[in-house]
């Protein structure tokens, strides 16, 4: 006498809406049977059926119909071609669909969602339509994937701002220095041993702790850009200040390539920590794992050596390269307020800017 939901469905679902994310059932059954099944999957008890959404769907559809959509918890008695209309209408208001099914009456809908998920023991049309197959009873990998691509995204996005944000201390370094100091601060055999000891953390970044957002996300390229950009300028500065200040002091021009040198490496290594975190502050957690904090802070040893040594470098002494650590860590803890700062202020330009569109709304609807 009745269909019982899976097993692991009211603890997903739970998860699901702890992770921001709003679920809606789309069934066939009636109403009752509906709400019912809601209940005890705690899904809402915000109703539609066939007969409201077929109105919607005959006339011309408007902010007020969009936003009855958009805030029903259950759709009832609905037909295939219901399932594709309501997805359509939730991807047109710009959100981003998931939609799982299991039978041949899902394949359109499941085609038609950004992202198409068949469970386990589904049909082959559904299989077909789907992005995703769930080959294990239960919806628990679901969930699991939600919290596994937010880790990702926020891999993704340390990773750009800091390759923007190395691109500009480095190059426009170089440049800026050969037009006002007339030579190189770096030679070109440090340039490509800086390119590569910059390889060896950032390939680990793919095995960081990283933090999962408690709301969905998106890419916010200005945004990746604004802070890239600040601490790019940020760590310029700092280089232009060293360099300024060697010369001035009339240090030989090898002895301040490898001061350069070390100061790039070091610094640029610490800018992971920094990008990492986010909105954060560097010491929040996740803190770093062995598999990414071991690469980056080997990277800046080997620097070291190299510098200290001479290897294919003037070789600087135990105390300048003392100096150019306490130096570089000073500008580390400055970056990382500045970076902290940056993101309160692009938070309050946003904030300001929302309440702005949503003033100029109401005096529109009024």
């Amino acid at each position: 006498m009745i269909d019982p939901p899976r097993d692991d469905s009211v603890s997903v679902i739970s998860s699901i809406k702890n992770s921001g994310v709003d679920v809606k059932m789309l069934t066939g059954d009636n109403s009752s049977i509906a709400l019912f099944i809601s209940k005890l999957l705690h899904i809402g008890t915000r109703i539609m059926d066939s007969s409201s959404l077929r109105k919607i769907k005959e006339t011309k559809i408007n902010s007020d119909d969009v936003e009855a959509v958009t805030n029903t918890d259950i759709f009832a008695e609905v037909i295939p071609e219901d399932k594709y209309y309501i997805i359509d209408v939730l991807k047109k208001d710009g959100h981003i669909v998931a939609m799982t099914g299991d039978g041949v009456n899902d394949a359109p809908a499941l085609k038609k969602a950004d992202i198409g998920i068949a469970v386990s023991g589904a049909s082959p049309a559904a299989r077909f339509a789907a992005d995703v197959v769930l080959l294990d009873n239960g919806l628990s990998v679901i969930k699991d994937a939600i919290m596994s691509a937010r880790m990702t995204f926020t891999r993704m996005q340390s990773y750009a701002t800091f390759r923007i944000a190395e691109t500009i201390r480095i190059i426009f370094f170089i440049t800026l220095s050969v037009l006002v100091f007339d030579y190189s601060p770096l030679s070109a055999v440090m340039i490509i041993v800086l390119a590569l000891l910059n390889d060896i953390p950032v390939m680990s970044i793919a095995y960081d702790n990283a933090a999962t957002s408690k709301k969905p996300i998106r890419w916010h390229l200005h945004e990746t850009l604004f802070i890239a950009i600040i601490l790019g300028i940020a760590g310029l500065v700092s280089s232009f200040l060293l360099f300024y200040w060697l010369n001035i002091n009339g240090y030989a021009v090898v002895a301040i390539q490898t001061l350069l040198f070390l100061k790039l490496d070091v610094s640029g290594h610490s800018t992971l920590y920094l990008t990492r975190t986010g909105k954060e502050h560097f010491w929040k957690r996740p803190f770093p794992s062995l598999k990414f904090f071991i690469p980056a802070f080997s990277s800046r040893i080997i620097g070291t050596i190299i510098a200290l040594f001479g290897i294919f470098m003037e070789p600087i002494s135990w105390q300048a390269v003392m100096y150019i650590w306490i130096y570089s860590t000073v500008w580390f803890l400055i970056n990382d307020q500045i970076k902290v700062f940056s993101y309160k202020l692009l938070d309050w330009f946003k904030e300001n800017n929302y309440k702005k569109n949503k003033t100029l709304r109401i005096i529109k609807n009024t």
